[in-house]
């Protein structure tokens, strides 16, 4: 029990320095919160590797620049 807390707890802290509020929603049931909570975790997942993603493609281009320009 210890231990998924922890995992948990490093999740949230995750999940908080990108923004996303962890922890709060509401169902019918423990399954559909369960599911709200996956799909919130997905959802700043995804967000994430787009933010990543575009910062290596702005620094490939700012390279590529920088090498064309050499040529100009």
């Amino acid at each position: 029990m210890a231990e998924s807390y922890h995992w948990r707890m490093q999740l949230n802290n995750y999940l908080q320095v990108r923004g996303v509020e962890y922890g709060r929603a509401n169902g019918c049931s423990q399954s559909a919160v369960k599911e709200e909570a996956a799909r919130q975790v997905l959802s700043a997942l995804v967000a994430d590797r787009r933010a990543r993603d575009m910062h290596e493609k702005a620094d490939f281009f700012s390279i590529c620049f920088v090498s064309l320009s050499r040529f100009v």
